[in-house]
């Protein structure tokens, strides 16, 4: 019976692939960069309902662009140069993030949370008047999920990317447990082989059910983590945290109505987040020698 080969990519396919991302989620970092940094830059005039949409949309660029650096982890590893500049505005761009999903959690905000009651500021009242110390506290369940989700997925991230945190946390959670799992055994192993106690023998296997479990869930959960599913997982929750967002906000704020339309500069922007896939005929039409190179670890 003949083995089923797995299909590969050819060399110029991968090559062109990996530069197409990169470019990719440089458009998208770019972005939201760009978003987060008008809306910060108009605080005294920005409505609350434009510095929300601001900060959804930032959020959807920076999911875009942390799947993408995680995707290209090992490519990145080989240049530093490369690596660092795009580490160093990811962290800027999850410190602007997080600075203004705490910010836009204020009760006194109109929410995008249905049921819920009508507050003392409107969508079109300044963003700076949500700001007061006692307006941005406590924060609610919504605000708490967002917040941990980004970070949780900006540490993950930053972990893939370098080889030093991703060997550290492959020692201390699968082959030092590993070996301890197996010394536990053997030592379980021999304390029956010499104790003739029922009972002491019944607590033995108790304790070795419980280290093993501790271990097996432990692994189940660092598998799923370096796993391609963790990623989807991660990616999804995100994307539809944010998109959600986005659509509930545009449906029940009343400043809504009059930007159903595509201007010049919604068309601009979508034309320009395309960008990278004019970069596409360059890449796939030049020399596969020098081409293959840079992506050859």
């Amino acid at each position: 019976m003949r083995q089923q080969q797995r299909p590969t990519v050819s060399p110029r396919w991968r090559a062109i692939l990996q530069r197409f991302l990169l470019a990719f989620s440089d458009t998208h970092l770019i972005t939201g960069l760009t978003i987060l940094i008008a809306a910060f830059s108009q605080l005294r005039t920005i409505s609350i309902y434009h510095f929300n949409t601001a900060v959804y949309l930032g959020w959807l660029s920076s999911t875009v662009h942390m799947v993408v650096l995680s995707a290209s982890r090992f490519y990145l590893r080989e240049r530093p140069g490369v690596l660092y500049w795009r580490v160093t505005t990811m962290i800027v761009l999850w410190i602007l993030l997080f600075s203004t999903l705490v910010l836009t959690a204020s009760p006194s905000s109109p929410m995008t949370i249905p049921g819920y009651e009508q507050p003392s500021l409107y969508f079109d009242s300044p963003v700076m008047c949500s700001w007061k110390c006692a307006a941005i506290t406590p924060l609610g369940a919504d605000a708490i999920f967002a917040l941990c989700l980004i970070t949780a997925g900006f540490v993950a991230r930053l972990v893939k990317l370098f080889r030093w945190p991703a060997d550290l946390c492959e020692e201390w959670l699968v082959s030092k447990p590993g070996k301890l799992i197996r010394g536990v055994f053997k030592a379980v192993s021999t304390y029956q082989s010499k104790v003739r106690s029922r009972g002491l023998n019944v607590l033995s296997i108790l304790l070795l059910w419980y280290v093993l479990v501790v271990y097996l869930t432990t692994r189940a959960l660092y598998d799923i983590y370096n796993s391609m599913l963790g990623e989807l997982t991660w990616l999804t929750l995100s994307l539809v945290w944010s998109a959600s967002k986005v659509i509930v906000l545009h449906k029940i704020s009343p400043l809504a109505d009059s930007e159903n339309l595509l201007n010049f500069g919604q068309i601009l922007s979508l034309l320009l987040l395309l960008s990278p896939l004019a970069s596409l005929p360059e890449m796939y039409y030049c020399k596969l020698g020098t081409f293959t190179r840079e992506i050859r670890s």
